[in-house]
Formats: structure tokens, sequence, C-alpha cells
């Protein structure tokens, strides 16, 4: 008895195997049936790890760390801008300005003259015209407490001044700046940092003018028009540049050492070099930091008149 029952649960487990492999019975889970036909499950498995996702992007990590590295690319040069490009075109040579001690005949320094029929065609100007006209020109790096005394003085004489300031000075001084704009004397422009325009780049020519016109035209309103290069320095295309802007670069036919407050020369000897050396066309620099100039610009002044030249105020012309 025992034997026939074992040999029917065997014929009833063969029935069931052959029936898994078309159906899964109520009851039983794949899980079972992985147990039970291990190789179907290892097929399945191989398929499917073909490409899986994770193993994907890994392939990928390991193609690109396997890559060599791409050269370094280098930053495209920034564009330069047309207008700086034209003015690039233009020599550059720095010219140191002085007026030097040979005259002509009507006493005009030769060296003012010859620069200024070189370089008249970019707007500057280093001697008037031939004429007994005379300009006084002043330059304002700082604030020494004489520029008030020559404003007083320029009054009392009922004559006109050009005042080259800086931005700094500008700042410092912004009841100086409103007494030559309201006493009708011409502020002029003396550059916002006070650098060698040779040794700058086009565009930052252009903002040491620029940036101080804007300053003076939205704080008073006033539009300036010459324009002093700091330490006389200047090229050629320096001056096309201020040009460009509107403006005529002004240096000067007389000059003499006034601007070392610690080493001043005494009121005679400058008052004589001052009247000496007058002549038709005259821009004079005169710095208002010398106590001798405040001084002696009264009797300049009158001295200049008794030789038949007159004081007068510089036209504002197109350049």
């Amino acid at each position: 008895m025992g034997s026939k029952i074992k040999a029917a649960a065997l014929l009833l487990c063969a029935a069931l195997l052959t029936a898994g492999c078309k159906k899964l019975p109520d009851g039983i889970s794949s899980q079972s049936s992985t147990a039970l036909s291990q190789p179907a499950v290892s097929s399945v498995v191989s398929e499917e790890e073909s490409a899986p996702p994770a193993v994907q992007e890994s392939s990928a990590e390991s193609t690109v760390s396997a890559a060599p590295s791409a050269p370094a690319v280098k930053p495209a040069p920034a564009p330069i801008d047309p207008d700086d490009e034209s003015f690039m075109q233009l020599d550059n040579t720095r010219h140191g300005y002085g007026q030097g001690n040979a005259k002509d005949s009507a006493n005009r320094p030769t060296g003012a003259v010859a620069a200024q029929e070189k370089f008249a065609e970019y707007g500057a100007v280093f001697i008037a015209p031939p004429s007994n006209s005379v300009y006084l020109t002043f330059d304002l790096g700082y604030e020494n407490g004489y520029t008030s005394k020559i404003l007083d003085t320029l009054n009392e004489k009922n004559a006109k001044g050009i005042f080259f300031a800086t931005m700094s000075y500008c700042r410092s001084a912004p009841e100086i700046v409103s007494r030559i704009i309201n006493e009708g004397h011409i502020l002029g422009n003396h550059s916002v940092s006070h650098k060698s325009m040779p040794t700058l780049s086009v565009s930052e020519m252009r903002n040491e003018i620029k940036g101080l016109h804007d300053y003076i035209k939205n704080t008073y309103g006033y539009e300036m028009f010459l324009f002093r290069p700091p330490m006389g320095e200047y090229s050629v295309r320096s001056l096309a540049v201020a040009q460009s802007l509107g403006y005529k670069t002004m240096n000067w036919s007389f000059a003499y050492k006034d601007w070392d407050t610690s080493n001043q020369p005494d009121e005679t000897s400058a008052q004589e070099k001052m009247l000496n050396d007058a002549h038709g066309g005259a821009i004079y620099l005169i710095h208002a930091v010398s106590r001798t100039n405040a001084a002696v610009l009264g009797n300049v002044i009158d001295g200049i008149r008794a030789k038949g030249f007159v004081i007068s105020e510089y036209p504002n012309t197109a350049v």
C-alpha cells in the first residue's frame, strides 16, 4: 500500500511540472517558478543586463574619463571698437612740450609757432594768430589758497582767464569752480586723473576727457571746450581723440618755473620775465598754486596792456 501511494505522488509531481511550463497554477509565485526553472530565469536576466541604465551611465563615464583631454582654448580677444580702430592708425609718439627760448622778429617763440603749424589740423593750439590779443591761462591741480585772490584780481582789472582744472580739483573746490563759471571765465578740462595722454589706450584717453566733461555738465550745466593735456604731453592720436569730442587741445607759448611752491621766483624777476616775453597771440601758462603769481598778476596785466596788448577772451569756435 505504501508503494502505491509513493508512485501516485511521483506521478502527480510530474504532471505539475509539465503544466508549470505552460502556465503557473494559482497560488504558485514567480519566485517558486524561478526556483524550479533556474535556466530560464538566467536567460532572461542576461538579456536585460545587455543594456541596463546604470551600466550604460557607468560605461559613459568610463568612456569620458578615458578620452584624451581637449587642448585649452584661448579666449577670443575683445572686439575693437570701430572708432578706436580708426584712431589707432594715428601716430602715438609722445611729444613733451616746451615753447623754447628762440623767438622770431615779433617776439613770438619759434617752437610754439612750429608746433602750431604742424598740429593745427588736429585742433591743437600752442599760440594764437598774430594780433594784439593775449590769453591768460591758469592750471588748477590742487588748491593752495591763491585762486580766490587771482579771481579777485581779474575782476578788479576787468580781465578774463582760462582755468584748467582736474576732476580732483573740481570735487574738492566747488566754490572756486562756481566762481570761475559765474564770473564769466572759461573753465577748461585738465583730465580726470592727470595722466600722460599718449600712455593711454584710445578708450582711456576718451574717458579722461569725457569723464570730467560729463561731471561739469551735470553739476553746473556748463559745456567745456578746451583741453589742456597733463604735463603738456600729447600725440597726434590724443589730439585727434580730443578733437572728436569737440575739444581744442590748448598748450601755451609762455611758461616759466612757477610750479615749485618750495622754491618760488621772486616777484621782481617774475614780473620782468612775464612782461619781457609778451607777444601777440600769447598764451600764458600760470600756475595758481604760486604765491608769486598771485602777488604780481595785477601788475603783469597792467604791464601787458601798457605794451599795447589786450587781455582777451578765447572764442568758443568749432574744432
